[in-house]
């Protein structure tokens, strides 16, 4: 299955981090940026921009129609404590480290809305543990400040439904597996049944489905946003051995097998 990420762009400086979201209409309940300090990024020139994304999601954007270079490699280490604007609410939010981040999922860059997703709850959570934070000197303090933003009324839910479903499913840190299952289920009930706030703005009244739409084509026509084009049931690996990634072809070309007069030709061809 080849999904479409919505590609955030938050700025630092003249630089973009590109946010890789399926939940375009969150943009409202960002409070921070999740980055892999583990993980190897790059600063590569995408176009006329200079993007700031996962050293695995560089070799991707080679094969989407896209001028890339790079211009520096570090580890996501060096990102941790910075702060970045948030194209729609222009408010300046700080980057954290977190391990769940997938480097090998979307940019590598990931935007948090903890009051509406569990990931982003937890690992917030875990962030403010003093044991979790001791590498971190910087975002001492910073990290307490943080308050879920409430952007999505749920039936049945508090103002946090992220929060809801982590006492729910019980989960008990940012690697409990369960965080998945609670995930998923919030995602669904949200998208179905959700109504965005007064605080989304124009997109106030609207349901979550509907908002998501609109918000995704707003960003991208303002040229506050991108997209990007990605496997979603990974991993597919190739009979070669090699992982398969999206590719746009600018002159493909398919066979249509069920065509009777080109059959009709194949078979004249092989009788000789």
């Amino acid at each position: 299955e080849i999904g479409e990420y919505t590609l955030i762009k938050f700025s630092l400086s003249e630089d973009i981090l590109p946010t890789a979201t399926l939940r375009p209409e969150t943009i409202f309940g960002v409070t921070n940026i999740w980055i892999n300090p583990e993980a190897n990024y790059v600063k590569a020139q995408v176009n006329e921009e200079t993007w700031i994304v996962s050293q695995r999601c560089f070799e991707k954007l080679k094969y989407l129609n896209k001028n890339v270079s790079i211009k520096q490699s570090f580890k996501g280490l060096e990102l941790i404590g910075k702060f970045v604007k948030n194209p729609v609410t222009k408010e300046e939010i700080p980057i954290f480290p977190a391990k769940f981040v997938d480097p090998d999922n979307g940019t590598g860059v990931v935007m948090s809305v903890p009051a509406h997703a569990p990931f982003d709850y937890q690992a917030l959570e875990d962030l403010k543990k003093a044991s979790n934070i001791k590498d971190y000197e910087i975002l001492r303090g910073l990290v307490e400040s943080i308050k879920p933003i409430s952007i999505i009324k749920l039936e049945g839910y508090s103002e946090f439904p992220a929060l809801d479903m982590i006492k729910k499913y019980g989960v008990k840190n940012q690697e409990d597996p369960l965080l998945k299952e609670a995930s998923e289920e919030l995602y669904s009930k949200e998208f179905h049944g959700g109504i965005m706030k007064d605080n989304a703005h124009e997109y106030s009244g609207l349901s979550v489905a509907e908002a998501r739409e609109r918000i995704k084509n707003d960003l991208i026509s303002s040229k506050n946003a991108d997209k990007m084009f990605e496997i979603m049931n990974k991993p597919v690996v190739c009979r070669c051995g090699s992982v398969c990634i999206v590719k746009i072809f600018e002159n493909q070309w398919f066979i249509d097998y069920g065509n009777k007069e080109w059959k009709a030709l194949a078979h004249e061809c092989l009788k000789k």
